[in-house]
């Protein structure tokens, strides 16, 4: 499952503490993963869709916020280079 905002508003990031999160990138390209531990992360830059078997994909970009729960299968799409920060396990 993913769970996800449209343009986070700075302050509820600086409250998750964002910005001491892990820094993230991803070329175009398309990677598929099945997920170890819970995840969340912030879009800085680009574009990135997310598909999850029987689930609409979902199209992220720069502002967003993602989540995906633990044993997820997910396909990663970039679209355009990306950048985020990402908190493993959180």
């Amino acid at each position: 499952m993913i769970r996800y905002e449209r343009r986070v508003a700075p302050a509820k990031l600086e409250v998750w503490g964002a910005d001491e999160w892990p820094e993230w990138r991803m070329e175009p390209g398309t990677e598929e993963r099945t997920v170890a531990a819970a995840e969340e992360c912030v879009l800085l830059e680009g574009r990135l869709r997310l598909a999850v078997a029987g689930a609409a994909p979902v199209e992220l970009e720069a502002g967003d916020w993602f989540a995906l729960e633990p044993g997820t299968v997910c396909a990663f799409e970039a679209l355009e280079p990306v950048a985020g920060c990402r908190r493993i396990g959180g």
